[in-house]
């Protein structure tokens, strides 16, 4: 789908089917429902609290739908209402893109200064159609290139054009990069909420001292591993065991690639790499390289989707690879990114 820059893109997508949330709900039910028959009650509602609470994060979790339109240099959408202008985008990425099956659905999150914006997969439109829309009004680099790549960055520009090199920056934060963290994170809060409502209850509701104690102990015990598990989901210190991500860079060019990513810094000339591998290749989150005695996995930390990356050096690349994954892909197409 090729629309100049004055021509208006609008897309839209529809609430999505809260799946969790009905599950969630029906497992509540039937739990209770089981509790009568035997005439537990009081235990059957104790027990269906946990799924009831999860069912309640699920549906306030679950994302909602979106009209927005691209024209004039700007993204602008509703609910959340926003209008961002191209050139204040610092990234975007495309969780769960597959790279041989444009019709398949996908998030978008566009980030810019320091916050993020997800789209839904889109109802009158591919994802994919509208993710390309997007990255073509682009500019290249999105942002400054890193300090230990703008010597050679400069150099292959200056030998082969700015339509022939491409260059990926890290992300400026990592936020908004995968939706489904956002249910986990209301997952574990419904959790430690619901622990500490059975602390209280152990107190409050007259049960045997023995059982008041094993409620009090397990609400503890779910408490803290729910807590320290939520904790670790908003930490993003060392993204994928990559040490100082935010200063990563990748340059691809005709002659090879030049990337800086924590402890690996290097140019590597196509005639050296044997292979380059999506994984998994279903919902690419990992670019694995092959070289002769060594295996470099660069992973989904950069301000374009992995699969971009790896469209770019399926472009120059003349491998075993390329025929393995049953893909050629043109000039004309790898600029089109």
């Amino acid at each position: 789908m090729s629309r100049g820059d004055t021509e208006e893109l609008r897309f839209e997508s529809d609430d999505p089917t809260p799946r969790p949330a009905i599950v969630f709900g029906l497992i509540a039910v039937g739990l209770a429902a089981l509790g009568f028959m035997f005439e537990e009650a009081r235990a059957a509602l104790w027990i269906a609290l946990m799924p009831l609470s999860w069912a309640i994060a699920a549906a306030i979790t679950n994302p909602r739908g979106m009209r927005g339109s691209m024209k004039g240099g700007r993204i602008t959408v509703e609910n959340p209402e926003r209008e961002i202008p191209i050139e204040r985008i610092r990234g975007i990425t495309a969780t769960g893109r597959h790279l041989f099956n444009r019709s398949r659905p996908f998030h978008i999150t566009i980030h810019y200064d320091m916050d993020v914006l997800t789209i839904p997969p889109p109802s009158n439109m591919t994802s994919d159609d509208l993710f390309r829309a997007i990255n073509r009004v682009l500019p290249t680099p999105l942002g400054h290139v890193a300090y230990t790549l703008a010597d050679h960055h400069k150099q292959q520009t200056g030998l082969f054009g700015e339509d022939r090199v491409f260059y990926f920056g890290a992300l400026p934060t990592q936020r908004g990069a995968n939706p489904g963290k956002k249910l986990a994170r209301g997952l574990l809060l419904a959790t430690m909420l619901t622990a500490i409502v059975y602390m209280i209850a152990s107190y409050v509701v007259p049960v045997s001292e023995d059982r008041s104690w094993r409620l009090f102990g397990w609400g503890i015990g779910v408490t803290i591993t729910a807590g320290v598990l939520f904790l670790m989901s908003l930490a993003n210190r060392n993204v994928y065991g990559v040490k100082d991500w935010g200063h990563s860079g990748i340059v691809v060019s005709p002659l090879g690639i030049a990337l800086k990513q924590g402890d690996i810094e290097g140019e590597l000339v196509w005639a050296h790499l044997q292979a380059a591998e999506l994984r998994p290749a279903r919902a690419p989150r990992l670019l694995r390289l092959k070289v002769q005695g060594a295996i470099i996995d660069v992973p989904d930390i950069y301000d374009r989707p992995i699969s971009a990356v790896y469209e770019a050096i399926a472009g120059y690349f003349e491998g075993p690879n390329r025929l393995a994954m049953g893909r050629s892909f043109d000039e004309d197409e790898i600029l089109e990114l």
